[in-house]
């Protein structure tokens, strides 16, 4: 496995999904890790959509905001003494469908397997809002590692 690509999106799901690649890189020598936000195009601005706020700034600026993001979590990392070479990191702003973009660019740096995060929405809900880790899955040309947060709760059938 040499290119692992995640999506982001800034919510508590994709720290799980940006940490889960960020356990693949780290156990693989030489492995790339490139990490994607897809924004919301408003003209010549875009829309970052966090967990707390929404920002309409520039493609240059969410591109500077996702770098940082990414930043912070490599330094959490080696304040944990897990290191992650940030050289062997790359992070990409895409604008347009979240599943499209991140299938694209999986496609052009030949993923191996692609990260990302699921809230695990069903019925009606996941009808009306879609789902971008069942659309990636359902479209990437590589495996798809679909992480969502970890509950002790039984499902009632």
């Amino acid at each position: 496995m040499k290119h692992v690509l995640v999506g982001v999106d800034f919510s508590p799901l994709a720290k799980l999904a940006l940490n889960a690649a960020l356990e693949i890189v780290a156990s693989r020598d030489e492995t790339k890790l490139y990490v994607v936000h897809v924004a919301k195009s408003l003209g010549p601005m875009v829309r970052l959509e966090l967990d707390d706020d929404e920002r309409t700034v520039s493609p240059k600026e969410a591109a500077s905001f996702l770098q940082d993001y990414v930043e912070q979590h490599l330094a959490a990392w080696q304040r944990a003494d897990r290191s992650v070479d940030s050289a062997d990191v790359s992070t990409h702003v895409r604008v347009g469908s979240a599943s499209t973009e991140i299938v694209q660019l999986g496609a052009e740096v030949d993923a191996d397997v692609i990260v990302v995060g699921t809230e695990g929405r069903s019925g009606v809900e996941r009808f009306l809002l879609g789902s971008v880790a069942e659309n990636v899955v359902q479209k990437a040309g590589c495996p798809v590692w679909v992480v969502r947060e970890k509950t002790r709760e039984q499902e009632e059938n």
